[in-house]
C-alpha cells in the first residue's frame, strides 16, 4: 500500500496491531470451554450503520477449585448497530465458545441508560465438573440488563444483573443461575475504550462441582 515499506509499518493503524497481536495470542490461549460472561458492550446503543471490534482478555478464578484459579481466555467480539437503539453483536472465545446477542436500549439519556441483551451461545468442550473435559456441545442463555452511570462523554460505569441458563452434555435437568458483574470503561481516545470488568454467576439450589458457581476478571478493548 505504501512505495517505502518502512514508513508503511510507521502508519500503521493502531487497531490493525492490535488485531494481529490479539488473534496471535488467542492461538496459544485455546482451552476446553467454560461460561462466557463478559458483556463486551454498555447500555448505549452503538446507532445505525455504526460498528464496533472488542478484545477482551478474561480469567476464570474457580470458586470450587484453588488450584485452577487463572484459566485465561480471550475473546474477539464483533458489534454492528442495525436501528437507533438496537444492534447485534458476536463473540468468538478461545475458550471454544460463540455467541450471538441483540442489544436493545430502553433508555439513553445523556447521564444513564438501560439496555436488555439477550444472548446465545454453544461451547465445543466445556470443562463441567472436577476438572475433566468431557465432550459435547453446552449450550449457554443469558440475560444482561445493562444499567450505564455515565460521569460524562468518556467515562461510564455499567452494572449488569443477570439470569443465565445452562444445558451441559449428559445432564438431564438444565443449571440455572443469578449474577451479576461490574464494568468501568473510559476513553483512551475517540476510537479505543478500555473497560476493566468483574462478574459473577451463583447456581440456584445446584450442588453440581466446577459450574455451580463461576466468575470472571479481566479487562475489554473496544475499537470503531
Amino acid at each position: 500500500m505504501y512505495a517505502d515499506c518502512a514508513k508503511a509499518r510507521r502508519e500503521e493503524p493502531p487497531m490493525t496491531s492490535a488485531m494481529t497481536a490479539t488473534l496471535a495470542l488467542t492461538l496459544t490461549l485455546v482451552s476446553g470451554g467454560c461460561a462466557a460472561l463478559a458483556d463486551m458492550t454498555t447500555a448505549r446503543p452503538l446507532g445505525a450503520q455504526r460498528f464496533e471490534l472488542g478484545v477482551a482478555l478474561t480469567f476464570y478464578p474457580s470458586l470450587q477449585e484453588p488450584e485452577i484459579i487463572g484459566l485465561p481466555a480471550v475473546d474477539l467480539s464483533f458489534r454492528c448497530g442495525v436501528a437507533d437503539r438496537v444492534d447485534v453483536g458476536l463473540r468468538v472465545s478461545s475458550m471454544l465458545m460463540v455467541m450471538l446477542d441483540t442489544k436493545i436500549a430502553l433508555v439513553d439519556a445523556a447521564d444513564h441508560g438501560v439496555a436488555l441483551m439477550p444472548a446465545a451461545g454453544i461451547s465445543f468442550a466445556p470443562l463441567v465438573s472436577d476438572k475433566i473435559v468431557r465432550g459435547g456441545v453446552m449450550v449457554q442463555l443469558d440475560l444482561p440488563l445493562l444499567v450505564d452511570y455515565r460521569f460524562d462523554a468518556t467515562r461510564t460505569l455499567t452494572l449488569s444483573p443477570r439470569y443465565t441458563v445452562l444445558l451441559v452434555p449428559g445432564e438431564a435437568a438444565a443449571r440455572h443461575y443469578l449474577g451479576g458483574g461490574v464494568t468501568g470503561s473510559f476513553d483512551v481516545d475517540s476510537d479505543v475504550t478500555v473497560a476493566p470488568f468483574v462478574v459473577g454467576l451463583f447456581g440456584l439450589g445446584d450442588d453440581r462441582s466446577l459450574l455451580r458457581n463461576i466468575a470472571e476478571i479481566g479487562v475489554v478493548s473496544r475499537f470503531r
